[in-house]
C-alpha cells in the first residue's frame, strides 16, 4: 500500500520509478569507486612515507659532501636515516596542528611556519650528524 504513494509521488515529479532505481545503482557504483580510491590512497601513502622520511634530508647531505654523486647522496642519506625515520615521522606529525592554524588563516601563517620547519629540519639533521657520547 505504501509502494503505490510513492509511484503518485514520483508521477507527479515526473520521474519514474526504474529511474530512481538506477540512481541507486549508480549510487553504489560511486561509493564502490570512493572505497578502492581510499584504499589506493592508503597502499600509496604506506609506501610513499617511508621512502620519502628516508631521503629528506638528502638536499643537507648534498651540500655537506658536494663531491659525491646523486646515487651516493641518497644511498648516504638513507643510510643516515637508517632508525631514525620513526623520530623525524614523529617530529614532521607536530607540524599538523600549526598547519592546520595555517590553513583557518587563509595561508598567512605560512609566512612563519615554513621557515620554522626548515629550521627545525636543519636543526635535526645536525642532531643526527653530531651524535652526543653518552657517558658512563
Amino acid at each position: 500500500q505504501v509502494l503505490p504513494v510513492f509511484d503518485r509521488v514520483f508521477a507527479q515529479l515526473g520521474v519514474r520509478m526504474g529511474a530512481v532505481a538506477t540512481g541507486m545503482m549508480n549510487a553504489g557504483a560511486v561509493l564502490a569507486q570512493a572505497g578502492t580510491a581510499l584504499a589506493a590512497l592508503a597502499a600509496g601513502l604506506c609506501v610513499y612515507i617511508p621512502i620519502s622520511l628516508g631521503i629528506t634530508l638528502s638536499f643537507y647531505l648534498a651540500l655537506d659532501f658536494p663531491e659525491k654523486t646523486g646515487k651516493e647522496t641518497l644511498a648516504l642519506c638513507w643510510h643516515v636515516m637508517k632508525g631514525q625515520r620513526m623520530r623525524l615521522f614523529l617530529l614532521e606529525l607536530g607540524f599538523l596542528p600549526l598547519m592546520l592554524l595555517c590553513i583557518l588563516s587563509f595561508g598567512i601563517g605560512f609566512l612563519w611556519l615554513q621557515p620554522y620547519m626548515q629550521m627545525t629540519h636543519t636543526c635535526f639533521f645536525l642532531d643526527l650528524m653530531n651524535p652526543r657520547k653518552v657517558s658512563s
